[in-house]
């Protein structure tokens, strides 16, 4: 399997909220501070640079979080925008995104794949599989939401342009993946196990024996690990998707 070779392009990442919520810590810190409160975003990439229209992610509405088996642990969930609205931000419409790479395929991520009525939908083998039969996990799929759509299968790592890549990284899901961006400023990864800064900057007194903290929410705990690790060793930049800090930038890098 061909490996990314770092090679600088003028791409640049949007980062667009699509809804906030607060949420226990330690549903991204496995076994750490799930006493603690904090703000979660999640939101849409669109990638500008290619000559076509790249978006990672779709995002999902706060009224479909709080009735789904997650909504006892979310303390609050409000709407931001909707895909069309947040797109507005760098000109563009649903109509016009030709691709939209989905780093897995939980609910929260995908419940407006359907808007993108043009776009090819990137998802991994091992993901699509899973979806369909995920077992004790089945709170967290509706394929309702991706049936139907224009899906590209890819089965591990696979270049879809010049410097841009997906990586098998699963862990989170059976078929997480994350997505590669080679800029003019470095290395960009986004993440796609569901993360935040802490994940990957752990205190110092863990740091003695994990590298990262593996997602909080896994199929596997030990793949989420290695899959984590093999991104921080990978990236100049970390892009964890559901992060506060993630979307107060306008541009990454």
């Amino acid at each position: 399997m061909a490996k990314p070779i770092y090679y600088p392009h003028n791409y640049v990442i949007h980062p667009l909220v699509i809804q906030k919520q607060t949420m226990p810590e330690g549903w991204f810190t496995y076994m750490m501070n799930y006493q603690k409160p904090i703000p979660m975003y999640i939101g849409v990439f669109y990638i500008a640079g290619t000559g076509k229209h790249i978006l990672v992610d779709t995002g999902g509405k706060a009224e479909t979080a709080l009735k789904r088996g997650v909504g006892e642990f979310t303390l609050g969930a409000e709407d931001v925008a909707t895909p069309a609205e947040a797109l507005k931000k760098v000109g563009i419409t649903p109509d016009d995104i030709d691709m939209v790479i989905m780093t897995h395929l939980h609910f929260d991520h995908t419940e407006y794949i359907k808007e993108f009525k043009k776009a090819k939908v990137v998802v991994q083998k091992a993901e699509l599989d899973f979806a369909y039969n995920p077992g004790l996990y089945k709170g967290m799929f509706a394929k309702w939401m991706w049936e139907g759509a224009d899906m590209m299968v890819v089965d591990g790592d696979v270049e879809l342009f010049p410097g841009i890549w997906v990586l098998f990284t699963p862990g989170h899901t059976a078929g997480s993946q994350s997505v590669l961006i080679d800029t003019e400023k470095g290395r960009v990864i986004i993440c796609g196990l569901c993360a935040i800064d802490a994940n990957f900057n752990p205190p110092e007194v863990m740091r003695k024996v994990w590298q990262v903290i593996p997602a909080g929410i896994h199929t596997n705990a030990q793949e989420a690990y290695n899959s984590m690790v093999r991104i921080k060793e990978m990236a100049d930049i970390v892009v964890t998707m559901h992060d506060p800090k993630t979307f107060e930038q306008d541009t990454i890098p």
